[in-house]
């Protein structure tokens, strides 16, 4: 909810929204304050409480069209405490009943017949009353449907009555007999109309006090009947009613038709992306089928259930549910299921950060799959066993079993189960090296490949990641769309997982805009669910959002908690891509604390770990930040180095705002080398009018350090954009280069 209003703040819409109170008597905080605030919301609440006396002395009145008398007034508001259902029933109760009497003609005012009628303190006691003052047909009626349900059928309806002895005693047209009855009782105020042929309760009480009044061994026969009903009636379409149909069979007490329909439920909600209802089947039937031995069905629909868990983010239970798998294929010695169970823990495993029992158990998979010659299975592990070599910074490895899983696949036509996050992995993994063409374009053509399927899953796996790639080569708009059509896409499908990371990316996308307030909203969501899943990487990530936004606003005590935080956990998984980017915002850090041997220390260390895991946009980063950090400290050789190979780097990537900042640094080293006049040349001929204001501002910064003769202009150019970057933007540096260039 509070995402969907963040995306209507702009708009002309008016939501309304009902909510019962909490249990605790509470009223219901589902707007987060801030939020309100943020987005200017204008909110109403009306609470719609109990009657008050007069109001339900009107609403009485409104009924019985007439005025009533204080005792029958008194009567009411003690026996309904104000429940405008209970004040209704308790008026038909007594109409149906001849319980009232007009008292004054000329006024048309009701009173009670017996000022000392004793009505029961129970609301059923009441309903069951109404019920039975129907006819016996009518009655009868009533109680099939209330069987059904809280809505119900004609057709079902009819064909469950067809069986009844009442129903049958009776000569002449069957449908006509029933409508009669269905008639009967929505005047009896029983139920109404939906449509012609649909019809609902007046209330889930009224229903549940029928349902009630029956023996246990007739609400069997009945529910055995309507399962039966449906069975025959929508056979062509029976997918829409298997809910209805576990659920009749199971109070029916038929537990074999009961497991086939919840086995089949579990599989259309899952299919469906109602995760949660599909996970309920499952436990449903799993307790069912625990009562006999365990054989390979039960395992099966283990692993689906963990399938689930992990979807949904509940990994600690899909750890233990993957574990029981395994074990219990181990003992039935089916090695088809040993081969899933390996594969899904392995790849469970690797989500919470133990690689080592991850690449244990994905190899086991291959092995199994091989034995069996289970392409499908092969491609899968194959896939898996590529991500964890991408999170351990081997890409070359990673492209191999990626690119060998793809081309498995593509003898199944691409419906390989998880080939999006496969192919997604692999742009990601060409994006680390720093060819962002390849990264974007194999998953451009995957991505219409599964919008012909309408593949859900699919398209918001390459939505979300192909948004990473466009986000890192600097199009930070194409990112956004990216990352908002897989945002919409994963809630809908209610995917945790590929949600947290479509709100981080989003929020990075808003701190590289200069919106640091919705940037760290973001990236506070991101950690909340991450941790909720027991992501560690995700963790890692988050809180290296965090701290680096948190470095950049200027806070940096409260950075390098959260960065030490992360760095912790990097290490400890082996994330080598995230410990070299969180070394890099620690050398950030020290760089404005002036701390500058620490400062470049930092910078090596991370420039070391991208060169190891060969991620080229990352160690150009760090060579460019530490290049002036080098000459600051005297290492003029080494900075002469380090800017060579971030040019060079720069230039291979393609990436315009990397080559603008490499140049930069080329200047400020030709500068200290004693090459001034070619430095200013360099920046001379560099110089274009489509310059961004944050460019416009660090060329004239770095021509003022360059060109004493005319450092002064240079300055006031630089100083009011400094200065306008700063009021659009808090960011600490633009604070700060707006100090350093006052005249």
């Amino acid at each position: 909810l509070n995402e969907l209003l963040r995306r209507l703040a702009a708009e002309s819409i008016f939501l309304l929204i009902t909510s019962r109170y909490d249990d605790n008597g509470e009223k219901p905080a589902r707007l987060h304050e801030l939020l309100k605030k943020y987005n200017h919301l204008n909110v109403k609440e009306l609470d719609l409480n109990m009657l008050s006396e007069d109001a339900l002395r009107r609403f009485a009145e409104s009924r019985l069209q007439g005025l009533i008398t204080d005792e029958l007034s008194e009567l009411l508001q003690r026996t309904t405490s104000g429940n405008p259902f209970y004040a209704e029933q308790i008026l038909a109760y007594f109409l149906e009943s001849h319980l009232l009497q007009i008292v004054d003609n000329q006024t048309n005012t009701f009173g009670i017949k017996n000022k000392n009628i004793k009505l029961s303190d129970s609301m059923q006691a009441v309903l069951m009353a109404r019920v039975d003052r129907l006819t016996s047909l009518v009655k009868e009626t009533v109680k099939a449907a209330a069987v059904i349900g809280r809505e119900f059928e004609v057709p079902i309806l009819s064909e469950v009555m067809h069986c009844q002895e009442e129903f049958l005693k009776r000569n002449g047209d069957a449908e006509a007999v029933l409508r009669e009855q269905i008639d009967n009782a929505e005047q009896g105020q029983i139920w109404q109309p939906i449509n012609e042929l649909r019809y609902i309760f007046r209330h889930s009480l009224l229903r549940e006090a029928v349902y009630e009044m029956q023996l246990g061994t007739r609400l069997r026969e009945l529910h055995l009947l309507i399962g039966g009903a449906i069975e025959k009636l929508y056979a062509d379409k029976l997918e829409d009613r298997y809910v209805d149909l576990a659920f009749h069979f199971e109070q029916a007490g038929a537990t074999e038709k009961t497991n086939e329909y919840l086995a089949k439920a579990a599989h259309f909600a899952k299919r469906n992306y109602q995760n949660r209802q599909a996970i309920e089947f499952y436990n449903k039937l799993l307790d069912n089928l625990s009562a006999k031995p365990k054989n390979d069905f039960f395992v099966k629909n283990l692993l689906k259930k963990g399938e689930l868990l992990q979807l949904v983010g509940e990994w600690e239970q899909g750890e233990i549910i993957y574990w029981e798998a395994f074990e219990l294929s181990k003992n039935i010695e089916n090695q088809v299921l040993i081969a899933r169970s390996d594969n899904a823990l392995g790849h469970l495993l690797l989500l919470r950060g133990n690689y080592k029992g991850a690449k244990t158990h994905l190899e086991n998979a291959v092995f199994y799959f091989e034995k069996l010659s289970d392409e499908q299975g092969i491609a899968g592990a194959f896939g898996n066993l590529g991500n964890l070599y991408f999170r351990q910074g081997n890409y070359e490895a990673a492209k191999e079993y990626f690119k060998k899983s793809i081309k498995i696949s593509r003898k199944f036509d691409y419906k390989i189960v998880g080939i999006a996050t496969i192919v997604s992995n692999l742009g990601l993994t060409y994006m680390n090296q720093g060819n962002y063409a390849a990264g974007i374009e194999c998953q451009k053509e995957f991505l219409t490949i599964f919008e012909q399927r309408n593949d859900r899953q699919a398209l918001a796996t390459l939505h979300t990641n192909m948004g990473i790639v466009f986000f890192e080569k600097g199009n930070y708009d194409a990112a956004l769309k990216c990352y908002q059509n897989g945002l919409t896409i994963s809630q809908e499908l209610g995917n945790k997982l590929l949600t947290s990371i479509a709100i981080g990316c989003i929020g990075s996308v808003y701190e590289r805009t200069g919106n640091y307030l919705r940037a760290m909203e973001h990236y506070q969501h991101d950690l909340q669910i991450v941790e909720e899943l027991g992501d560690k990487q995700g963790i890692a990530i988050a809180l290296g959002l965090i701290g680096t936004l948190r470095a950049v606003e200027g806070n940096f005590a409260e950075a390098l908690d959260f960065l030490n935080r992360n760095l912790s956990l990097c290490e400890e998984l082996g994330y080598q891509k995230g410990i070299a980017k969180t070394l890099d915002s620690m050398g950030d850090i020290y760089t404005f604390e002036g701390n500058f041997p620490l400062s470049a220390h930092y910078y090596r260390r991370s420039v070391a770990v991208s060169r190891a895991i060969r991620n080229k946009p990352l160690m150009c980063h760090s060579l460019i930040k530490n290049c002036p950090i080098l000459l600051k400290i005297a290492a003029l050789e080494e900075a002469k180095d380090a800017c060579q190979e971030a040019s060079n780097l720069a230039a291979s990537l393609d990436n315009a705002e990397l080559i603008f900042e490499a140049l930069l640094v080329e200047a400020q080293v030709m500068a200290a080398d004693g090459r001034q006049e070619a430095s200013l040349s360099l920046l001379r001929n560099s110089y274009k009018n489509g310059f961004s204001l944050r460019q416009k501002a660090d060329f004239y910064f770095a021509m003022s350090q360059i060109d004493p003769q005319n450092r002064a202009a240079h300055q006031s150019i630089a100083h009011a954009c400094y200065r306008q970057l700063f009021e659009q933007t808090p960011r600490h540096l633009f604070r700060i280069r707006t100090e350093e260039t006052a005249v």
